[in-house]
């Protein structure tokens, strides 16, 4: 009688056509502990409605029917000005196409085509949650288990998560439960390419008893330029405010510049102002294009690209290969103060260090090259001027003066402490 019945079912199945999706069995998938879709298998494969697992994931789906391609527009947190994940029913061929930004598309080749039944669209689930999102995905009583990758960090018993995709920033006290802080708008999600926030976590308060978060990461098409992002992050109302920059892997990144109230972000985010002023008190953020002021200013030339190193809420000082412009925020006006501390004696000092050693070149020349040691590397024959912090109402500074030396054959280098005083800058930018 049993073989009877399941003889007659699937004469059933035939005759009036149900597709054999019908017959699949069911897979409940949860992202972070919450069911989002349900799965489906079929011939040994796990395969995901694409329409809404992406819009789970907040992606546009559009649906070509004339030649059944799918398009999914992914949203800013995973993608820096977007991007789209093109695929097509009975193609085994993906491909993520960037928009202006970035020229870099991966292609993917999948092992099970996409495939329509009952009107949607299907797509291996592995290929989605692993490939794409690279979610960690776990199996468990018959069930999907997707968790986004995170970073942690710890501060003594005090434990931080990031969430990679999401930017949700969560604390879990004195080994307490973990609670939510915000959310962090991150430069991309890493599994896109072009940028991403991938390692080193570390979260501070500031003077205001707010958040400051840091993360680092990589262009994937440059493995030579690295990544920094900062957010800034409201206690109280999860307001959040973050920028990035890049740098070459021989460089050292900037630090955030805070205090006075301030919270200076330096940013290289596309569209977007080279320095992002957040006051904390008010919780609002204001943009600087400090390129094109300085420039506009006669400080710099065109093309120098500044970061912010220091800000007392008033002043900030801004670097660009060993050139220093401390720029009054209320005046909104600048003044160049590498010249300050280079003084002719100085030189002269320097002059006279490097003729007692051999130096061939001319001295004019040697200070030309001052600051192009991230062109030239740490052991060139040049001049670096770098910025030590602030104490007691004084910016230091430290002159490295690399040289030959001919006698002994061999590089050497003499330091010279400098400084320059609040006091003097206010009377110089009078």
């Amino acid at each position: 009688m049993k073989k009877f019945s399941v003889t007659m079912f699937l004469l059933l199945v035939l005759c009036l056509g149900l597709p054999w999706a019908a017959l699949a069995a069911e897979v409940p998938v949860y992202l972070e502990g919450e069911r989002v879709a349900t799965a489906v298998e079929r011939g040994g494969y796990t395969y995901l409605p694409l329409r809404t697992m992406f819009e789970t994931l907040g992606a546009d789906v559009k649906w070509q029917a004339a030649n059944q391609t799918i398009e999914a527009d992914m949203p800013a947190n995973m993608l820096p000005e977007g991007g789209t994940l093109c695929m097509q029913v009975g193609s085994l061929d993906a491909i993520l196409e960037f928009r202006e930004l970035f020229a870099y598309s991966p292609h993917y080749t999948l092992e099970k085509a996409p495939y329509i039944s009952r009107g949607t669209v299907y797509v291996p689930l592995r290929f989605v949650t692993e490939d794409v999102m690279q979610f960690d995905v776990k199996w468990r009583g018959g069930a999907v288990y997707l968790t986004a990758p995170k970073l942690t960090y710890e501060d003594g018993a005090d434990v931080y998560t990031l969430n990679q995709y999401t930017g949700e920033l969560f604390l879990a006290e004195n080994g307490g439960q973990s609670h939510s802080l915000g959310v962090c708008q991150l430069p991309g999600y890493f599994a896109y390419q072009p940028v991403g926030v991938m390692y080193e976590l570390k979260v501070v308060k500031t003077e205001m008893g707010n958040y400051l978060v840091k993360a680092d990461g990589m262009l994937h098409s440059e493995p030579s330029h690295w990544l920094r992002w900062y957010a800034w992050l409201n206690a109280d109302s999860g307001v959040s405010y973050s920028g990035y920059d890049y740098a070459d892997s021989w460089e050292d990144f900037p630090a955030v510049a805070a205090g006075g109230g301030k919270v200076l972000l330096n940013n290289e985010a596309p569209n977007q102002n080279r320095l992002l002023i957040i006051d904390e008190p008010s919780g609002k953020m204001t943009g600087l294009d400090i390129d094109s002021l300085f420039f506009e200013q006669g400080l710099s030339d065109e093309y120098m690209l500044w970061d912010c190193l220091w800000t007392n809420g008033q002043y900030i000082l801004a670097g660009c290969l060993g050139n220093y412009i401390i720029y009054d925020l209320s005046a909104e006006r600048g003044i160049e103060i590498t010249s300050q501390l280079l003084t002719d004696e100085l030189k002269a000092k320097v002059q006279d260090l490097l003729l007692t050693k051999g130096y061939s070149q001319s001295v004019d020349d040697y200070w030309s090259m001052l600051g192009y040691k991230h062109i030239l590397r740490e052991f060139a024959n040049v001049p670096l001027l770098e910025f030590l912090g602030a104490e007691n109402g004084e910016l230091n500074f430290k002159l490295i003066c690399n040289y030959h030396d001919n006698s002994t054959d061999s590089r050497a280098s003499q330091e010279y402490p400098l400084s320059i005083s609040l006091e003097q800058i206010k009377e110089l930018i009078k």
